[in-house]
């Protein structure tokens, strides 16, 4: 037989492993649009062939869903693994219990006007622009900025 040893030769899977490396190596938008490029550059060459030999057959339909759920397949396999490796999951669920206690703080500031809690504990405009570093010559300054912006959006000042 032939020297090869198998589909493709050594040369051939040394091309693809390498193609593989560099796959791995993208980041995840250039890895989604080279799919889409590849879906695309594959229906344009194998669609005008399949529409002339199987369209009575609806080739050309099962060739676009063909194409369609394997560019899908793939993208999710990368969409996945990109929220392993970033740990998106615990960060959701972490965001989500910050914005339960901001959500608590705030409707519990606004249910108990006048106590002098606000959406940030009890720091008022000024205070809250001494904590932010903006001193004591800008505190009218800030004071009225906040106390503007409340007014633009619609809460008693």
């Amino acid at each position: 037989g032939g020297g090869g040893g198998g589909w493709g030769g050594p040369a051939m899977r040394r091309k693809a492993e390498q193609e593989r490396v560099n796959m791995q190596n993208m980041n995840v938008p250039s890895r989604l649009a080279r799919i889409y490029n590849a879906a695309v550059t594959h229906l344009r060459h194998h669609l005008p062939m399949v529409a002339y030999a199987l369209g009575d057959a609806d080739g050309d339909a099962a060739l676009v869903q063909l194409v369609h759920v394997e560019a899908e397949r793939r993208a999710v396999d990368i969409m996945r693994d990109f929220m392993e490796e970033r740990r998106l999951g615990e960060t959701v669920r972490r965001a989500g219990g910050v914005a339960g206690r901001i959500e608590e703080r705030y409707t519990s500031s606004s249910s108990s006007s006048g106590d002098g809690e606000g959406l940030f504990g009890g720091l008022d405009e000024t205070n809250l622009a001494g904590v932010m570093g903006l001193g004591q010559a800008n505190t009218d300054i800030a004071s009225k900025r906040a106390l503007a912006q409340r007014d633009d959006c619609g809460f008693a000042s």
